[in-house]
């Protein structure tokens, strides 16, 4: 060992034991999830298959063929069954009507329903006796309202998750 080989091993040392001591820096979100999907994007072609991660970005648009196809012919197959129970429905519902069990309960579902309606019709003479100003001024004021507390809610989060290490990366 030389004299020259001595200082500069001894600073070697000291630099490594510095660097050791220092703690170790996150990487950004970003490279992170990139790497993430790289490296499943590589197991998957590994194992001769596209990656699940291509199929999601992609849409429907890059589904392989046969899926879209199936995925078309299974809507539109839906839709023909529906169709045709409708269909169905439209040709029994007179007779169900005119039996007696059921057309108890129909009546029964129109009371309600004229029920309701006379319900409901209680608020609406009531809004429509409240001046139109006063309307608008309380849509405006609770738009105000809502604004207030979306900056209040934008602000508490910056105060209390917003820390500088955060913003930096």
């Amino acid at each position: 060992m030389t004299t020259s080989e001595n200082p500069r091993e001894r600073l070697e040392r000291l630099m490594q034991r510095v660097l050791s001591e220092l703690p170790l820096r996150r990487a950004p979100a970003s490279l992170e999830r990139r790497m993430i999907e790289a490296i499943e994007g590589r197991a998957g072609q590994a194992l001769g298959r596209e990656s699940s991660t291509h199929v999601r970005r992609g849409g429907f648009a890059s589904w392989p063929l046969t899926a879209r196809a199936a995925l078309v012919a299974c809507c539109l197959a839906s839709v023909i069954v529906v169709l045709l129970g409708l269909k169905e429905l439209a040709t029994r519902l007179p007779m169900l009507a005119t039996e007696p069990s059921i057309a108890a309960r129909l009546q029964a579902l129109r009371d309600a329903g004229e029920a309701a309606a006379a319900v409901a019709a209680v608020p609406a003479r009531l809004i429509r006796a409240i001046p139109p100003d006063w309307l608008l001024g309380a849509l405006l004021a609770t738009a105000m309202l809502y604004l207030a507390l979306f900056a209040l809610v934008a602000i508490g989060y910056s105060t209390l998750y917003a820390t500088p290490e955060r913003t930096r990366s």
